[in-house]
């Protein structure tokens, strides 16, 4: 065994038996891993940057490899790979860049372009030869690199360069309370300004340290030792940070840090990963391969401007979410479950889970230890409910609802599963009414406990959901069959009445309706949006404030209130914080679930009234984060890089980002395509969306990426629109592009000179022969002008009417193919969803979704040959819209564009195809097209149209 790997073996024993109990190991940050294959370069990135524009730059072993958040970038220069260190300076926008033998600067153009400039040839070619640079740094206006032999610096105010020392072996530059420092084997600790360096002489505890890393602290300089962990400088004087923290630190190799806006401070390691310290040097957690961290050697940090960090690993790049308004706890070794409730009570945290329950000793579920989870003996089936009522505990699961007593399951019904219930009283005594697999059972509180008293008579069957309102109504929604509402007597132990709601009472469907209770309102949830019961009008309406505020993408799958004033909703991925004044509604704050976590079953995912709101996850949970402080800067909206495709064969025409002049562009040149961008790095994809005037005067969503095409534009003047919805459900500020498309004939150099000559020499010519003819002349050819016209507008009409023909015929052939090319993709994503599925893991899930992005980038070219139906439809029928906007102003896009499709005589079927939607959905919409159009029910769409 040679000796490295001696001390590799050595330093993980230790590592075992050091105490950690202080580091939440169960806390899973977000980690968005990055592998080589995936950003095409080499494994090591040595060091890392992030740029104003929120652009993330790493110096690889290839070169500098850059990330914008949707695509990867390598930037090479000859000669120049492997970079070991980089520096963004803010003031000029440049990228210093140190590399063997090697140091310059990489800056933008006009265009975007990253270009690079050398410095090579500023320097005495002595100082660098055989020499790689570790570290880069600035202080006004004078740049600094390090190699291990010697210090360089360059004056960006004088383009000059210099020496500034080389006496033994230079450790690494730093950059702390307006101080740069450095260790050199001869001069020890040594700051730096103004191109000269003052030593501090040699400090005991550091004189035989590797020091790799200086960071603000409130009470002197943080340094950090790869040997001997975390040091404070302050007035000379140097003394260990926190002896237990280093007692773990001291045995990792820590090798790069950085300070985080909050005062923690997040510091990599050679071998145990990354860790997170407070401002008090406590280790908060440490991440690494057990939770989630793909390799445990961090060689390069930074933090971006979400202060969130970015790890160069020895092998792949590493993004973590440290700064989220949500902390996901996660285990699946401990809780290989889903979950679907968290609950604290009396000093323990429950966790319902389909298989039973878990509880462990906790003052909160954020302190929870997961190891220490038990099942509760008794109750290992899945569990619908789980909730404090009147300060009890009861559990509704399979084998029917149970009280939490002692952490004990005490049975109080077990003659069938229970799978919800809700509180109600009359006079004194308080009732719990619990739907059931058969029946409504009610329960009494006597002596503070929930007794079983009987079960409701006249009710036989199932239901899901159960809500009571403030009249004493028990609403009852089935999973599948609807919605009844019941009135029981005085007792709740008998029906007076009962009535089932659907789409004769205002409803979009009889099935699959939720019901929820939110503050005082009964509220229906279906597939096209929130309902609720209007009980001035005693019928069922859209609840329109809260429709108003929410996504309409997103169906609702829960809403719970707390306190009086306060509601949260949630969706497939996002959850609503909604404020709930007299008279309106409006979001307070969304939280957006990250892509690698998902929510449990959608009627128990949220639990309100402990100490935190937690979010039910797969193998674990999300909390809100109290502490979480929203970054102030602007997420501006901005272009990238515009470009001109002319031909495929010839490299494509770039135009300035921000133009001076107008900008002119060819008629045979004008494929144009437009890549923009956000401020910040996001975990999810913002929703852009366009406008290219005079073309279109609504917002239009870009489904995929950051890029946008538009292919032979007629000539004109255009201005492009862009805008992106962020987190909170905001729109961005608006940013624009102006151009123009020159008229075919103007877009040659000499064909307008000619022109003009043509023009002078046949209005000579002209004016000559006019002086010669005579009036009779003029009569005879006013008369054969007159009947040659007469002919022109006869051939006119014969040629609209064959072009017309043509049309439709395009039309047809056009529907016909998309509808079959619709049915043959969603039949291959068919198929691959059950393979997926039937292979149980045996199919690489990147494959999986590589494949499936395939087939929606096949569906987005589906949407042009839409695109292309519409335009043929409006140049065959160009009165058909005018005429039904005429007779029907309220008419919206969605219901020409369906009018257009049933003019085509396509059935409901081919409609739905068509448009990608459900049947039932064309269903509604022809039934709501009728009423806007005033249609009884025995007048045919169809032949109405026709008349069109």
């Amino acid at each position: 065994m040679s000796n490295t790997s001696f001390y590799k073996v050595i330093i993980f024993i230790i590592y075992l038996l050091i105490p950690i109990s202080g580091i939440a190991k169960d806390y899973s940050p977000v980690i968005i891993y990055y592998p080589r294959n995936e950003y095409h370069s080499k494994s090591q990135n040595w060091s890392v940057v992030t740029d104003k524009k929120g652009n993330i730059y790493f110096g690889n072993n290839d070169g500098l490899l850059e990330f914008d958040g949707f695509d990867w970038k390598l930037h090479k220069y000859p000669n120049t790979v492997n970079t070991r260190s980089l520096y963004y300076d803010a003031e000029t926008d440049r990228i210093y860049s140190g590399h063997y033998e090697e140091v310059g600067f990489w800056e933008r153009d006009i265009y975007g372009n990253l270009s690079y400039n050398s410095l090579k040839e500023q320097f005495d070619q002595e100082f660098l030869t055989n020499n790689s640079f570790w570290s880069i740094t600035k202080q006004d206006s004078i740049v600094y690199f390090q190699s291990f032999a010697a210090i360089l610096t360059y004056n960006e105010s004088t383009k000059t360069s210099k020496l500034l020392a080389q006496q033994g072996a230079f450790l690494f530059l730093g950059k702390a309370n307006k101080k740069i420092y450095s260790k050199s084997s001869d001069l020890g600790l040594i700051t730096i300004k103004n191109e000269s360096f003052n030593r501090m002489g040699s400090v005991d505890s550091v004189s035989n340290s590797t020091l790799r890393f200086y960071l603000d602290h409130h009470d002197g300089t943080l340094i950090g030792s790869a040997e001997n962990g975390l040091f404070i400088l302050k007035d000379d004087k140097i003394k260990e940070w926190n002896a237990e923290s280093n007692k773990l630190l001291k045995t990792q190799n820590i090798n790069c840090g950085v300070k985080l806006n909050n005062g923690d401070y997040a510091i990599g390691s050679i071998s145990g990963g990354l860790f997170i310290l407070d401002k008090n040097g406590n280790i908060l957690y440490q991440v690494n391969q057990h939770n989630g961290l793909e390799n445990n050697t961090v060689l390069s940090i930074a933090k971006d401007q979400q202060d969130n960090l970015w790890l160069g690993l020895d092998n792949g790049i590493a993004h973590i979410i440290v700064n989220s308004p949500l902390h996901y706890r996660v285990d699946k070794k401990n809780i290989p479950y889903s979950i679907y409730s968290v609950i604290e009570h009396k000093g323990y945290c429950y966790l319902a889970t389909n298989t039973g329950l878990l509880f462990a000793k906790a003052k909160s579920a954020k302190h929870l230890n997961f190891s220490e989870l038990k099942l509760m003996p008794g109750i290992n089936e899945h569990i619908w409910k789980l909730d404090v009522i009147e300060g009890e505990l009861l559990c509704g699961c399979n084998n029917g609802l149970y009280a939490i007593r002692n952490n004990k399951a005490v049975s109080i019904s077990g003659k069938s599963g229970v799978t919800d219930f809700s509180l109600t009283w009359h006079n004194d005594q308080k009732y719990l009414v619990a739907s059931t697999y058969n029946d409504l059972y009610v329960f009494q509180l006597n002596n503070k406990e929930w007794e079983f008293a009987h079960s409701v008579k006249g009710f036989s069957g199932t239901c899901r959901l159960i809500e009571i309102d403030n009249y004493g109504f028990v609403w009852l929604s089935h999973e599948v069959k609807g919605l009844t509402r019941l009135k029981l007597d005085k007792s709740y132990s008998e029906i007076l009445s009962s009535k089932s709601f659907g789409t004769d009472d205002g409803l979009p469907s009889d099935y699959h309706l939720d019901i929820f209770n939110a503050n005082q309102h009964i509220v229906i949830s279906t597939d096209i949006g929130l309902y609720t019961f209007d009980y001035i009008q005693n019928k069922i309406v859209p609840f329109k404030k809260l429709n108003r505020i929410l996504s309409s993408s997103d169906r609702i799958n829960n809403i719970i209130s707390e306190g009086n004033n306060h509601l949260w909703v949630v969706g497939d991925r996002q959850i609503s914080l909604v404020q709930s004044d007299i008279d309106s509604l409006y979001i307070k704050r969304n939280y957006t679930i990250e892509e690698h976590f998902s929510l449990t079953d959608k009627f128990q995912s949220l639990t309100t009234g402990g100490s935190n709101t937690y979010f039910c996850l797969d193998n674990g949970f999300a909390m809100v984060n109290k502490d979480y402080q929203k970054n102030e800067v602007n997420d501006e909206l901005f272009f990238t890089r515009i470009e001109i495709q002319q031909s495929p064969y010839k490299a494509p025409l770039l135009l300035p980002l921000q133009p001076n002049s107008k900008i002119n562009l060819k008629k045979n040149r004008s494929n144009i395509t437009f890549t923009f961008n956000t401020k910040f790095i996001k975990t999810y994809k913002p929703i852009f969306q366009y406008k290219l005037t005079p073309e279109q005067n609504e917002w239009i969503d870009i489904n995929q990426g950051n890029t946008l095409s538009f292919q032979q534009l007629e000539s004109g003047n255009y201005t492009l629109y862009l805008r992106f919805m962020n987190e909170a459900g905001k729109y961005s500020d608006e940013i624009s592009y102006k151009f123009t498309i020159l008229p075919l004939m103007l877009s040659y150099t000499y064909i307008p000179i000619g022109l003009l000559l043509i023009v002078l020499s046949i209005t000579l010519i002209s004016i000559g022969t006019y002086k010669k003819r005579t009036s009779k002349i003029k009569v005879k050819h006013s008369k054969q002008l007159q009947k040659k016209e007469q002919q022109v507008e006869v051939l006119k009409e014969e040629v609209k009417r064959k072009e017309l023909e043509n049309l439709e015929n395009q039309l047809t052939i056009s529907t016909n193919e998309i509808l079959k090319r619709d049915e043959a993709i969603g039949a291959i994503k068919k198929e691959l969803t059950k393979a997926y599925t039937d292979l149980r893991g045996r199919f690489p899930q990147k494959n999986y979704k590589k494949i499936l992005e395939t087939i929606e980038l096949q569906m987005i070219n589906n949407e042009k040959d839409r695109a292309n139906f519409e335009q043929h439809f409006m140049a065959s029928q160009n009165r058909f819209y005018d005429n039904l906007k005429r007779d029907f102003p309220k008419l919206t896009t969605t219901d020409l564009r369906l009018c257009a499709l049933l003019k085509m005589n396509l059935s409901s079927k081919e409609i739905a195809s068509y448009l990608n939607i459900a049947h039932r959905s064309v269903e509604v919409s022809r039934y709501r097209l009728r009423k806007k159009l005033n249609l009884d029910t025995d007048t045919s769409l169809l032949h109405f149209l026709l008349k069109y």
